[in-house]
């Protein structure tokens, strides 16, 4: 968890001027980036995924979710178009313009990770990990550590420290291997450094995504930011509030208005935000989406509604461990084990109503992310409501 950092001061601008500033820019970004052309797709990913050679846990290539009226999304079921990703991304050019990284062409590590829960953070991600951690055939980052159980945040905040240091963060080498580093959904240089590290077999990993509704999520990670220590505990909600979008129009607002053409900047876009320091930004669920679509085979991206996950544990449960490819378990083990709930919401010591989001900055932050909600519904074939 990174700790809160100073920021600059924000623009001196009325909050309804800030709001329509934002949703103005936001459409115009999006629009720019959907309207990219000359891209090269790269289309033979399927002929390249294979089962892990001599891996007993690994049954099958695909997973179809099958039960009905699940949320749950494979990224290849989407109807998702890669000429909308940026050029630079790995799914453009044959996984990566090798004239131009001619040094990502060969993996520095044949022993890399198969299993990436990157995101999002508060959305259920220490439960999954822990829940696996308890198969006989998976093994978890750091899986006794009290806050970042799962996580290793090397991909995206220590990765220029050793492979050894990586590999070390996994008590045992079983044969499957799972990083549920949350950082690793917003930080945009995440998917290269894979690719820099694990090369082609980068193909065969998967990668899971829970997705509850941001604004919980918000007031969640604030709860959780003060409880553990993380944050000053006589902040807040309504100062955390009004700084976190000072933040949001200070780095998003103010600087893309300066951008002259986004298809040039887009890079620059992708990176405006340090992972947990803008908690706006992480809700836009939309943006980080679209980038690791772009990023990895979309036959290797399951997407999950985390409310249907804290709902309707065993069946998502289930749906993971048939996903990830690993042997299946007896329902009386799978209940045994979703009997724990890890890392929740903190509930008594914080029912003090300063550190809840009031109606009316509840209603401010669903604002800003009712447009991304409304595509990345629209992408995800989800109801248009189980948000409201």
């Amino acid at each position: 968890m990174v700790h809160d950092h100073a920021v600059a001061d924000s623009v001196a601008l009325p909050f309804s001027v800030k709001c329509f500033f934002s949703a103005s820019l936001i459409c115009l970004s999006l629009c720019y980036w959907y309207l990219l052309s000359g891209v090269t797709v790269f289309t033979d990913v399927s002929n390249n995924i294979s089962d892990e050679a001599g891996s007993g846990a690994t049954r099958r290539v695909f997973y179809i979710p099958t039960r009905d009226g699940t949320l749950t999304r494979l990224g290849s079921h989407l109807q998702f178009d890669y000429e909308t990703c940026p050029r630079s991304s790995l799914m453009v050019n044959g996984s990566r313009d090798r004239s131009e990284n001619a040094e990502l062409s060969t993996a520095l590590h044949d022993d890399c990770p198969k299993v990436y829960i990157i995101g999002a953070r508060k959305g259920g991600t220490t439960s999954l990990i822990k829940y696996l951690s308890k198969h006989p055939n998976f093994t978890a980052a750091n899986v006794n550590s009290s806050y970042h159980s799962g996580e290793t945040g090397y991909f995206s905040r220590f990765y220029d420290r050793s492979w050894a240091y990586y590999k070390a963060q996994f008590v045992s080498d079983g044969e499957v291997l799972g990083d549920s580093s949350v950082n690793n959904l917003v930080n945009c240089h995440v998917p290269a450094r894979m690719y820099e590290s694990c090369g082609e077999s980068m193909k065969s990993m998967k990668f899971i995504v829970l997705l509850r509704n941001p604004v919980e999520r918000f007031q969640s990670n604030f709860r959780f930011r003060v409880f553990n220590g993380f944050a000053d505990k006589h902040l807040n909600m309504s100062y955390f509030v009004d700084r976190e979008i000072d933040r949001y129009y200070e780095r998003l607002l103010k600087r893309g208005l300066d951008q002259k053409g986004l298809e040039n900047h887009l890079n620059e876009l992708l990176c405006l935000f340090s992972p947990a320091v803008n908690t706006i930004f992480e809700g836009l669920y939309l943006f980080h989406l679209h980038y690791w679509l772009c990023s990895v085979p979309a036959e290797n991206v399951l997407i999950l509604n985390s409310e249907e996950f804290f709902s309707q544990t065993a069946e998502i449960f289930s749906e993971v461990i048939d996903f990830i490819g690993l042997s299946p378990l007896s329902n009386q083990t799978t209940q045994s084990i979703i009997s724990m709930k890890y890392n929740a919401d903190p509930a008594l010591e914080l029912e003090d109503p300063k550190n809840l989001l009031s109606k009316t900055e509840y209603l401010r932050i669903q604002e800003i992310y009712q447009p991304f909600n409304a595509k990345l519904f629209e992408l995800l074939k989800w109801p248009d409501n189980i948000w409201s």
